[in-house]
């Protein structure tokens, strides 16, 4: 990808969260969810990843999908130490 720019999963911002996923609206206010937010050493795209694999933590597998893109972001930018972080989280 050229330009620094990644793109995370795509989310309908029309429709109410807590219709799209089960506790949505508790999970996006939860500690983590707000500590990812105002996380300013993440780039974009790794906040979109770890942020809906917080949201699909109920779907481990989906979650882990999440976190491996957010790893591979990093290996795109040379942070082995994130990228591994992530494929530990």
């Amino acid at each position: 990808m050229s330009g620094g720019r990644f793109f995370g999963p795509a989310i309908p911002r029309h429709a109410p969260i807590d219709q799209l996923l089960p506790n949505a609206a508790a999970i996006v206010r939860s500690p983590a969810s707000v500590a990812l937010r105002n996380s300013p050493d993440e780039p974009p795209g790794v906040l979109r990843w770890r942020r809906y694999a917080l949201l699909c933590a109920h779907e481990p597998a989906e979650a882990g999908q999440c976190l491996l893109h957010a790893a591979w972001i990093y290996d795109d930018m040379h942070r082995d130490d994130r990228a591994q972080a992530c494929r530990e989280e």
